[in-house]
């Protein structure tokens, strides 16, 4: 008697675990997030499988470019650069959440990195979330002042946000003096005699780029 309600209790625990299993709907996509933790990282495979990624995201092969990442990621889940580089791939396709989940991932392991702050910003600023663009850029800039083109987010956000100050001047300023690209000059230019000009009084300009 004992026998059979071990038998009966097998059986009903069975079928408890097969109904949960059931009720989970099926994924064929492949996620480094399902990949069981592993304490061993071989970061050397996530850099070179990192390195063919971002070769494939310069060639517009997005498919093979997210294949390689998450590849890398799976051999190390904490490979920076990988997670924004992924995250780069979404906002090409405009998966924005998943962009975001990425960048800010990427921004929580490598703190001293400017490049996902940026990216996000980039985000935010598609998606027309300007406050958290300015955090964003604003961040970036902080971890790296020399980069222009993050000077150049910055101050495009700044104006947007009517932040028509020293502050803002003296990154237009900076964009002239450093800029790498005659339209980013010009562009900086404009806005400073725009600033300097009276208030418009219907369809202001200082938001839009040449």
């Amino acid at each position: 008697m004992t026998r059979l309600l071990h038998l009966l209790l097998l059986i009903a625990i069975l079928a408890t675990c097969c109904h949960g299993c059931a009720d989970k709907p099926a994924t064929t996509v492949r996620s480094y997030q399902t990949v069981a933790v592993d304490p061993r990282r071989d970061t050397e495979t996530a850099r070179e499988c990192n390195t063919r990624g971002a070769e494939l995201l310069d060639q517009g092969d997005l498919a093979g470019a997210e294949a390689e990442f998450i590849a890398a990621l799976e051999a190390d889940l904490f490979f920076g650069p990988a997670h924004s580089n992924l995250g780069a791939v979404y906002y090409r396709q405009k998966h924005y959440y998943k962009a975001a989940w990425e960048y800010q991932y990427a921004a929580k392991i490598m703190p001293g990195v400017a490049a996902p702050h940026n990216n996000l910003g980039l985000l935010y600023e598609t998606v027309g979330k300007i406050d958290p663009a300015l955090a964003s850029f604003s961040q970036a800039h902080k971890l790296a002042p020399a980069a222009i083109e993050i000077t150049v987010n910055l101050a495009r956000i700044r104006i947007r946000k009517k932040m028509l100050d020293d502050d803002t001047r003296n990154l237009l300023h900076e964009i002239i003096r450093r800029g790498n690209t005659q339209s980013h000059i010009d562009w900086a230019a404009n806005r400073l005699a725009e600033m300097k000009a009276p208030p418009a009084t219907s369809n202001d300009s200082l938001d839009q780029t040449q």
